[in-house]
Order: structure tokens, then C-alpha cells, then sequence
């Protein structure tokens, strides 16, 4: 059983390395394959991210996480339309009980906004606020649309409230949309 943990130990080296011998542990896992994409994805190792998301859907076709994951991708890559496309099917498949689901709403949100659909975004955006006001990047989000559209007051509002939420928000990476 030592011998057994020193092993597994270089898998939790790195999520990389954890997902990738997960990946070879059990091969037909579609949140496995996703998890590794995603890895890939930070990596800006977009074709091997590609390619992970497809093998998760291959294997789970209604895998919501992929899906937002995939679209992740695709909206990184400037593919917007399929991006929104894949973040809405994941959406609509999840729910409360999905722990990403929150930062899929704003995600979705975000493409939204990019494609000028920015009222459909606003309206996704102010019921994520709504139902979780302590999601700091929803207020974010919503402050970056608020100052495109030249309303600064309340920009600047939501910009605070988000701060005040999340003091680190600023550092956590997680600002790509809006323009």
C-alpha cells in the first residue's frame, strides 16, 4: 500500500498530470476528459483542449459542464456563435444544483454581450444578481456591460458592490468579455 501511494503521488503533482493518468485510469469518463480540456484550456493548449471536450461529449453528449467548457473554448478562440450556442444547451440542461452553474449564467451572459445581445444579457446577468447577490463577477459583469453603454453611475455601482463582495476580484482572471 506505500509503494502504491509514493506512485499515485506524482499524479497529484499537477491537475495536468492528476487528470491526464485519471484520463488513462478511466478512459470512457466523459468529466475526466472534460476536466483534463480544461487543463489544456488554461495551458492555452487549445487543440488538445478541443479535443478532450469532444471525447467527453462523444462519450456524454448531455455532459453540461463539457459543453460550457467546450464553449469556453470556442468563445476564447473567437468563435462566438458556436461558443453561445454550446453555453446555452449547457444552461438549459443544469441548474441550481450544478455547482458551475452560476459561472455558466455568467459566462453565457458575457457571449451574449459580445454578440450584441446585450439586453438578453443584462436580463440573465440582473436574475443571477437576484437569486445569488454575493456572486461578485455577475455585479462585474454587469458593471463592464453598464460602462459600454455609457451608463457610469450605475457602472460604477456594481463595479463597488462587486469589490465589496469579492475584495480579490480583481486578480481572479476571471474579466474577458464586454466589448
Amino acid at each position: 500500500l506505500a509503494a502504491r501511494t509514493v506512485v499515485r503521488n506524482t499524479d497529484w503533482k499537477d491537475n495536468l498530470a492528476l487528470y491526464s493518468s485519471a484520463v488513462q485510469a478511466v478512459p470512457n469518463s466523459s468529466k475526466m476528459h472534460s476536466n483534463l480540456g480544461g487543463e489544456y484550456m488554461i495551458r492555452d493548449q487549445f487543440d488538445l483542449a478541443r479535443k478532450e471536450f469532444q471525447t467527453a461529449l462523444h462519450i456524454n453528449p448531455e455532459a453540461p459542464d463539457a459543453l460550457s467548457s467546450f464553449g469556453l473554448l470556442e468563445f476564447r478562440q473567437g468563435n462566438y456563435q458556436a461558443a453561445g450556442a454550446l453555453m446555452e444547451k449547457a444552461l438549459f440542461m443544469s441548474g441550481r444544483d450544478n455547482p458551475h452553474y452560476d459561472s455558466m449564467v455568467v459566462d453565457f451572459a458575457e457571449v451574449l454581450a459580445r454578440t450584441n445581445h446585450v439586453d438578453g444579457a443584462l436580463a440573465y446577468l440582473n436574475r443571477e444578481i437576484a437569486e445569488l447577490p454575493g456572486y461578485a463577477r455577475a455585479w462585474s459583469s454587469r458593471a463592464m456591460i453598464q460602462f459600454k453603454r455609457g451608463e457610469f453611475a450605475a457602472a460604477r455601482t456594481d463595479a463597488e458592490t462587486a469589490l465589496r463582495v469579492n475584495p480579490g476580484i480583481l486578480t481572479s482572471g476571471h474579466h474577458y468579455v464586454a466589448t
